[in-house]
């Protein structure tokens, strides 16, 4: 069963992550992380650990100091 807070953080991420203009294969790649598991954790469907969200915000920001 999903949490609100899980599905914030999901909407949270695919935001950002469609805001700086990535897929979802692009932060995968970039994190190291796979690919249908970042899905689940957008939809809510999964809680990800705290180093894992860490993770991909470490790869999406890369990204947004790459374009600045």
């Amino acid at each position: 069963m999903t949490q609100p807070t899980d599905e914030a953080l999901g909407v949270a991420l695919r935001t950002l992550r469609k805001t700086v203009g990535m897929t979802l294969d692009d932060v995968s790649r970039a994190a190291g992380i796979s690919g249908p598991y970042l899905s689940n954790v957008e939809s809510g469907k999964v809680r990800p650990t705290a180093d894992w969200v860490r993770t991909v915000m470490a790869a999406i920001g890369s990204q947004i100091r790459d374009a600045a």
